[in-house]
Parts: C-alpha cells; sequence; structure tokens
C-alpha cells in the first residue's frame, strides 16, 4: 500500500518504504546525471536533481530543496540560526506532515564536519517535527562515483 497516495493525519510511510524510494531515486541520479557527479558539482546542484527524481516517488508530498519557511511564512530557526535543509518531503503550511529531512554530503567531507552534521539534522528532526532525519554521503569525482550511503539520525 502506497502511504503517500492515501495518506491520513498521523500516518507516514513505513522506514522500508522511504528506503527503498530514496535508492530508486539515487539510481535515477547516477544514471541521469553522471556528468554533475564526476564533475564533482556542488551539492547544490546535486541536491536539486535528486530532489526531483525523489518528488517523482513521493508524488502526493512537497518535496523542496533549501526551504526555509515555516507554516507561519517566517524562516524556521532553531538556536538563532536559519534551518535550510538540502531536501525535505513535507506538505506545505502544516508541521503536523514533516515526513523526511535530508542533508546531503560528499563522501570526500572530513569526519569532524559530519559530526557536526550528524548533530544538527538530529536537531532538526526534533525541533521542527520530521519523522525521518536522514544524512546522505554522495561519491563524486573519479574516486568515490556510484557509492553513497545514508543513515537515520535520531534526536
Amino acid at each position: 500500500m502506497a502511504y503517500d497516495n492515501v495518506f491520513r493525519m498521523g500516518e507516514a510511510p513505513p522506514k522500508e518504504e522511504i528506503n527503498e524510494k530514496l535508492k530508486s531515486s539515487l539510481a535515477i541520479l547516477y544514471q541521469q546525471d553522471s556528468y554533475l557527479l564526476k564533475k564533482n558539482s556542488h551539492e547544490i546542484s546535486i541536491a536539486h536533481r535528486l530532489a526531483l527524481y525523489i518528488q517523482q516517488k513521493f508524488d502526493a508530498w512537497h518535496v523542496d530543496c533549501e526551504y526555509n519557511r515555516d507554516y507561519t511564512g517566517n524562516k524556521k530557526r532553531i538556536n538563532g540560526e536559519i534551518v535550510r535543509p538540502d531536501i525535505i518531503i513535507h506538505r506545505r503550511e502544516t508541521r503536523k506532515d514533516n515526513l523526511v529531512i535530508i542533508l546531503i554530503k560528499k563522501m570526500s567531507g572530513n569526519l569532524s564536519e559530519k559530526k557536526k552534521d550528524l548533530k544538527k539534522l538530529s536537531g532538526y528532526k526534533k525541533e521542527l517535527g520530521y519523522r525521518y532525519a536522514i544524512f546522505l554521503e554522495i561519491g563524486t569525482g573519479s574516486e568515490d562515483y556510484g557509492k553513497y550511503s545514508f543513515e537515520y539520525v535520531e534526536p
């Protein structure tokens, strides 16, 4: 049963379905946008293309990049910092239907930055009420092309 087509308040697709749709979207990204990945393009470019493929899988949801608004129209802030996640799957104009928040980094990043990003993502999940928070590492350039890993983050 595809939850995104019959969503009722409080229900969300299970983690397994999120995994399947994310993996499928990543496969399309590597197939359709290999140039961006092989040329080590900026994370924002990669996130945008991935969000397009994710939107195809979550057709009853909104998928946005760098979205910094709250249902009230104000910019989202946590500890005074403006929140601009790479990709979110949500319903606009409400906080009740925040499904997935994704932070994307290239695999070439360093470990201390990853720890900082995981902590930030955990805070986003807790403060903004997302059902799932995902840290996604994408392989770019000649060494890491074709690789990816993602992990769910808890508060």
